[in-house]
């Protein structure tokens, strides 16, 4: 039984995939399994996921008979998976050789946390010279300070216990998006997370994945509805409800909702965490 189950969607990603596949066949930790699903692409991507899967038994590949999205697919290779310990890739990211050493070597260390994340480093043009560097929140405490604006993980940094899958269930699919955000909510009602402070995970923003103005206004939705759900579990003070108006009055506003998507972008990217 491996240690640890990676799963990852791919959707048209011959372009990229190869690069997060070779990242994680080349970590210094090598027990797991590489679970991943194909969610009826049109390139080459699943050409590309058997060439590797003919040189490495550790990855096992499922292929969806039609698009059926992120969430489901997810939830698909959770359902697949062995490991007492989850981590999440995307296709378009790659990881450092030493991230899965170091998060287990922490989970294994701190049982009474579940959730352990890193930072990252974003690549913002195709030559990967520029790069913006993101800390995230690092201690339990300021997790949780900024648990009500904003999600305090990189997905694709993550490592969780399989056993919150087991008592929580998966992600939800009635979210597009923000279902980490939404699994989060959960996860930290019962669990402690953590972010290591280096810089073990890399995603690049100029390979077109950037979101629409109309599907950022649906990914706004479901903050926003994933928002008015935990609140009340976590008991926020009222101040903090005017977050959530703050990102209504982008939606209904569309004039105005560039420039606040931009603000709290930057707001929960770059400001300093008090």
């Amino acid at each position: 039984m491996p240690r640890v189950s990676i799963i990852m969607s791919v959707y048209n990603g011959s372009k990229v995939v190869d690069r997060a596949i070779k990242s994680i066949i080349n970590q210094t930790w090598q027990d797991w399994e590489f679970i991943i699903i194909d969610d009826a692409s049109n390139d080459a991507s699943v050409a590309r996921i058997k060439h590797f899967q003919r040189q490495d038994k550790r990855i096992v590949f499922l292929q969806n008979d039609c698009n059926t999205g992120l969430t489901k697919s997810l939830n698909l290779g959770l359902q697949r998976s062995k490991g007492e310990l989850i981590a999440r890739i995307d296709d378009d990211d790659w990881w450092h050789e030493t991230k899965l050493e170091k998060q287990v070597t922490f989970l294994t260390k701190n049982r009474n946390y579940g959730i352990i994340g890193t930072n990252v480093i974003v690549h913002l043009n195709r030559d990967e010279k520029q790069v913006k560097k993101i800390t995230m929140p690092e201690t339990d405490d300021v997790i949780r300070k900024v648990l009500y604006r904003r999600t305090p993980f990189v997905h694709s940094s993550v490592v969780f216990r399989k056993q919150l899958v087991e008592k929580f269930g998966g992600y939800n699919e009635r979210l597009r998006y923000a279902q980490d955000y939404d699994l989060w909510n959960r996860y930290l009602v019962e669990t402690s997370g953590h972010n290591l402070q280096e810089f073990l995970c890399y995603r690049s923003s100029h390979l077109g994945n950037a979101l629409s103005f109309k599907h950022w206004r649906y990914q706004q939705y479901c903050i926003i509805k994933t928002m008015l759900k935990y609140y009340p579990v976590y008991h926020y003070e009222f101040p903090k409800y005017f977050h959530i108006l703050g990102r209504i009055f982008s939606l209904l506003s569309p004039p105005y909702a560039k420039s606040i998507k931009h603000y709290f972008k930057s707001r929960s990217l770059t400001k300093p965490i008090s």
